[in-house]
């Protein structure tokens, strides 16, 4: 039986079961995808005193440890990361710290400081705009995306390094299906909020107060009109440089990139210091990166994928989101024609002198 025939039974036999169990209590912890080395867990406990719920994606290469990334169901149906690694018989000091190492192949390093909340277990939440919250998310994003990276956790004291396996292109696919329907299943969970959940009291309306005479407050536009997206080249200190970019209202959004360079995206107005944002087109899927000012122009630049140019040159919209819930979207009109010119421009051989 080939790989990819073993990968789609395991779905459809994920999916079925599913179904079966759908009208059954949920138990503390139901699985969605067992294989090697790594399987989907939703973790919904008894009673708000037990924490809240939560996807795991977690190894399944040994029986007395493990690394979990878990993504937890938080008040407002926001969805927090944290990482957690676990082993039997470690008699682990409870609330002390330890920094341990989190690299992928590709050199993401990360060296979050982990607290010991059991004896058997090491905990560490990802919070905004922390380097080390940022550089963790990376490391873990590139174990199972693009292609799929092998994962090797080190130890401050005697423990040996954990490596885990990159997964295959097929067990990724059939990874990320399953994952998606278990955070779908997630948020069907409800998280009290800290304001007036308990008694019920919230409403979807803002409270009114007494009219005021002869005063008028116009309506706060949620995307200010874009202009089209023009292509631009210019020689910089370091070469020839390209453009495509446009903007909205006061906030710039825009790519640059040159010849033989990486490519960059970047947002002018929007951001202060250090940010991760999630960029997408229309309905496609987001890609979160990490932004950073730039000591040569100010704006925030983004190390992007050349890919994404693609999905901007046919799409109608681009909305770029910061996890303090800053966002600017931005029309794409005009972007079918400045995309290729970009793309023409940035992707030729760099000259000679270069």
């Amino acid at each position: 039986m080939s790989q990819r025939r073993k990968i789609l039974i395991t779905i459809a036999g994920v999916a079925a079961g599913l179904l079966a169990n759908a009208a059954h209590t949920l138990a503390a912890e139901t699985t969605y995808y067992d294989e090697k080395p790594w399987g989907v867990y939703l973790h919904a406990p008894e009673s708000p005193e037990d924490g809240n719920p939560y996807c795991a994606i977690r190894t399944t290469l040994w029986e007395a440890r493990s690394v979990g990334i878990e993504y937890i169901l938080e008040a407002g149906d926001e969805i927090g990361v944290a990482l957690r690694l676990n082993k039997q018989g470690w008699n682990l000091p409870v609330g002390e710290t330890t920094a341990v190492k989190v690299q992928s192949m590709v050199g993401a390093l990360a060296a979050p400081t982990m607290k010991a909340i059991s004896g058997d277990e090491l905990y560490f939440k990802i919070t905004q705009f922390e380097p080390e919250s940022m550089a963790l998310g990376i490391a873990l994003k590139l174990v199972f995306n693009g292609q799929p990276q092998p994962l090797t956790v080190a130890f401050e004291g005697s423990e040996p390094a954990w490596s885990v396996p990159a997964l295959g292109l097929y067990e990724a696919h059939a990874l990320d299906q399953v994952f998606s329907r278990c955070l779908l299943d997630l948020r069907g969970f409800n998280v009290a909020s800290s304001a007036g959940a308990a008694d019920g009291a919230t409403s979807p309306f803002t409270q009114k107060s007494a009219p005021t005479e002869n005063t008028t407050t116009p309506p706060t536009p949620a995307t200010p009109p874009s202009s089209d997206w023009k292509f631009s080249k210019t020689e910089e200190d370091w070469g020839e440089t390209c453009y495509a970019s446009t903007k909205a209202g006061d906030i710039k959004v825009g790519f640059m990139g040159s010849p033989g360079e990486g490519l960059i995206g970047y947002v002018d107005g929007l951001f202060d210091g250090n940010t991760i944002a999630t960029w997408r087109v229309d309905n496609a899927e987001s890609q979160s990166m990490i932004g950073g000012p730039s000591d040569y122009s100010g704006w925030t630049e983004f190390s992007v994928p050349v890919e994404l140019l693609d999905g901007v040159a046919h799409g109608r919209e681009l909305a770029i989101t910061g996890s303090s819930g800053k966002q600017v979207v931005v029309s794409l009109k005009g972007a079918a024609e400045a995309i290729p010119a970009f793309d023409a421009c940035f992707g030729k051989a760099p000259t000679a002198s270069r």
